[in-house]
């Protein structure tokens, strides 16, 4: 797996350009909190409530699936809420908030130490541990960049 591309850094987001597999990895790590990790604190866990972790797992599946189906010289680069289009081969361009990177530094870290014993995560999210905290990796550095940035 690849480092996340910054574009652009903004006061409290990032533009950032993913890879097919990074969006896909996202989506997995999205499905299995809304999915399998139920909890009464769910908003105290992931930092956002469940309805607005479904609202973003149905963003990026809405964006992967614009790269599975558009033909290769016309696939799409998204960016979610700033509304630019192009074309791109098999990357999506997406606006993350630091609350959403949040929530996807929080979703991998919980599939990771509730997952790996059971051996699951591959199973759940098509990604072994290792490509999960590499990216869980990523995403805080990216999240700390924001930070920086806006503090400055």
């Amino acid at each position: 797996m690849t480092t996340i591309e910054i574009v652009e850094l903004l006061p409290s987001s990032a533009v950032v350009r993913l890879t097919r597999d990074q969006s896909s990895l996202m989506q997995g790590l999205l499905y299995v909190i809304c999915t399998y990790l139920k909890y009464a604190d769910f908003s105290q866990t992931f930092g956002c409530s469940h309805e607005e972790a479904v609202e973003l797992l149905l963003e990026m599946k809405a964006i992967n699936e614009r790269l599975d189906h558009d033909p290769i010289d016309e696939q799409r680069k998204t960016l979610r809420r700033v509304g630019l289009f192009g074309t791109a081969d098999s990357h999506a361009v997406v606006e993350l908030l630091v609350d959403e990177m949040n929530l996807l530094i929080a979703a991998a870290d919980d599939t990771l130490a509730k997952l790996v014993p059971l051996r699951d995560v591959h199973t759940l999210t098509g990604f072994d541990p290792y490509e999960v905290q590499e990216f869980r990796q990523n995403l805080s550095g990216v999240e700390a960049a924001v930070v920086r940035s806006s503090s400055s």
